[in-house]
């Protein structure tokens, strides 16, 4: 199982994210770890809705649908949360259109000063942000979901110091059963694909 960076998929973008564009129009200083991040990683989600990490993926026979095998677990040193698992990054192109909307709309970005990057899994109905303001700048935060704000009385909470240390503390996790179900003996990859498949010979 994949850890740390080697979740990461490295992108090569026709055209650099406008940062600068951006943060004079709107008077934010977007973190120079987090641009870095954003223009040499891929993010988002492939066409199969699956998170755009290196993680083992299969294609199901039963479902005819390539699933992922697992999924990616970050423990949190925080004493609000043991554990949080991550669903995808916001797209590399969907960025900025996220955080304009962020900006005119979302009173929890404009009160915090923090702007959304992604989404969880688990806690539900959770996002990821990153810190923009001279307090916060670069600090990766989570906000909290109904049953979380009223068990901790906090609408964020931060996870970590900038997004390389967020995802270093990353990890590919697979359950015994996926491990049954999908004997690794029995997969094999074909050239292209970034998937396995089950091998009926």
């Amino acid at each position: 199982m994949r850890r740390g960076y080697e979740l990461l998929k490295s992108i090569q973008l026709d055209k650099k994210i406008d940062f600068e564009n951006f943060e004079e129009k709107n008077h934010v200083a977007i973190p120079e770890s987090f641009k870095r991040f954003a223009n040499q990683i891929q993010l988002g989600a492939d066409k199969y809705y699956i998170g755009e990490f290196n993680i083992n993926k299969v294609y199901d026979p039963s479902t005819r649908f390539i699933i992922a095998l697992g999924w990616i677990e970050k423990k949190v040193s925080n004493e609000l949360l043991e554990k949080i698992i991550i669903d995808r990054f916001v797209s590399n192109l969907d960025l900025l259109d996220e955080w304009r909307s962020a900006l005119q709309s979302d009173n929890l970005s404009i009160n915090n000063g923090i702007l959304p990057i992604g989404y969880l899994l688990d806690p539900v109905h959770v996002r990821i942000f990153v810190g923009v303001q001279k307090g916060n700048s670069g600090y990766i935060y989570i906000d909290t979901n109904e049953e979380m704000r009223s068990k901790y009385e906090v609408d964020v909470i931060k996870v970590s110091d900038n997004i390389w240390d967020f995802v270093e503390g990353c990890e590919e996790k697979i359950t015994n059963d996926m491990l049954l179900k999908y004997d690794s003996k029995k997969l094999v990859k074909r050239w292209g694909e970034d998937f396995w498949r089950v091998n009926e010979i």
